[in-house]
């Protein structure tokens, strides 16, 4: 049996031609031959191509969803950070979890390191008060 080429996939049990192996959509890829299905690319990356066989990076202040077909400007205010996107294709910004910073535009929610915390909704970590300590990050 010939093997479906990187960049395609097919999930049809005896096939008899290679019009079963169908390329990967925007988003998705298939690395290697013989694929049964293309892959979404992760959260972070994306490719805008059909038939592809790796993702692209998201670029520094970029926002990319899992299974991205390409690089979002997320305009998140400080406090939020950007997550996965609706059917109008734009990032939704969420309020900052406690315990987490966000920077805002398409920064991911940061994890304050010990001796800090963060507020909900708060863009940074900020020291403990005097009297007070956090041990976690």
């Amino acid at each position: 049996c010939e093997l479906c080429p990187a960049g395609t996939a097919s999930a049809t049990r005896g096939a008899e031609s290679s019009d079963t192996c169908a390329p990967c959509r925007p988003g998705t890829v298939a690395a290697e031959e013989r694929s049964e299905i293309c892959e979404p690319c992760a959260q972070g990356y994306y490719q805008n191509a059909v038939g592809a066989t790796e993702c692209i990076r998201c670029a520094a202040g970029k926002f990319c969803p899992k299974g991205s077909s390409l690089a979002l400007g997320a305009q998140c205010d400080p406090g939020t950070y950007a997550n996965l996107t609706d059917a109008d294709g734009d990032p939704e910004c969420f309020a900052c979890p406690a315990g987490l910073s966000c920077a805002g535009g398409g920064a991911a929610p940061a994890v304050c390191s010990p001796g800090t915390a963060a507020k909900p909704a708060q863009g940074q970590c900020t020291l403990c008060d005097l009297g007070t300590y956090q041990p976690d990050s």
